[in-house]
């Protein structure tokens, strides 16, 4: 019995999982890369009612600032 054709199938959906693997986590540490923000010391008040260590944090959520101080 020839099991070469199910050992190739085999061998590419473990590549393809790796490749699927590796983009997702070169996705997600690019993003934490952008968002790296140096915290102002200050309150920022989100659109959302949260309130932000700075503008940066908050845009890193998508978030707008509606005021500063606490919300």
């Amino acid at each position: 019995m020839n099991h070469a054709p199910r050992l190739r199938r085999s061998r590419i959906l473990l590549l393809l999982l790796g490749l699927a693997a590796l983009a997702l986590s070169s996705a997600t540490s690019a993003r934490a890369f952008r968002c790296e923000c140096a915290p102002l010391g200050g309150e920022f008040c989100g659109a959302n009612g949260v309130t932000y260590d700075s503008p940066c944090v908050a845009h890193c959520f998508g978030v707008k600032i509606v005021h500063s101080g606490p919300c």
